[in-house]
């Protein structure tokens, strides 16, 4: 299979960056500079839910100004990810509703995914996409 060249960040490896976690800080920043990096809709609500005060607002918004590629939840996107959340459920692996989102903007979108969540490895869509940042 065929990707675009685009590589969809989690939200965990996200926050990794933030803390200054080397691999994930090198992981991006070599994203960056191939033009590779994006992230999705869905990670930036969950980047914001979690920040609780300016300054952390402050560095996110300095973070996604750098992505210039945020993939958005299309109606592709949302059939897919409702495929993929029944398909998970009825095989009896939970998945929470928002991995299902970012895992149907990823296969819409034809993008890989760097992630740091294994619950998405049992998601057979993702198959071929997958891409982590060793701990």
């Amino acid at each position: 299979m065929a990707l675009n060249s685009a590589t969809v960040v989690d939200t965990n490896v996200w926050i990794d960056y933030l803390r200054g976690d080397d691999a994930a800080v090198e992981t991006i920043e070599r994203l960056s500079v191939e033009g590779s990096l994006a992230t999705s809709a869905v990670t930036v609500f969950e980047l914001y839910r979690g920040a609780r005060t300016g300054k952390k607002r402050q560095a996110i918004r300095g973070l996604l100004g750098a992505v210039a590629n945020v993939l958005p939840f299309t109606e592709e996107a949302a059939e897919t990810a409702a495929r993929i959340e029944i398909a998970q459920r009825t095989s009896g692996n939970q998945i929470e509703v928002r991995d299902a989102m970012i895992a149907g903007i990823v296969v819409a979108s034809d993008a890989a995914l760097l992630t740091r969540d294994s619950d998405f490895e049992r998601v057979p869509e993702l198959a071929g996409r997958l891409a982590a940042v060793k701990l």
